[in-house]
């Protein structure tokens, strides 16, 4: 049975695009990870009553 392979310069563009989409994965993996930490820490401070929200501005809700 024959096996049809697409044109050595097909299948590097096709590596190429492979390995940019797994770097961008790689990367917003890490980003997510890094967020989880953050929002774990915040969630402890929150809890223990350690946030200092007097500078932050909050949306007036009109309705």
């Amino acid at each position: 049975m024959p096996i049809i392979a697409p044109p050595l310069d097909l299948q590097n563009q096709f590596a190429n695009i492979v390995e940019k989409v797994e770097s961008i994965k790689s990367r917003y993996q890490q980003s997510l990870t890094d967020l989880e930490t953050l929002y774990s820490a915040l969630s402890q401070k929150a809890f223990k009553g350690e946030l200092d929200l007097s500078s932050v501005l909050v949306p007036q809700d009109d309705a």
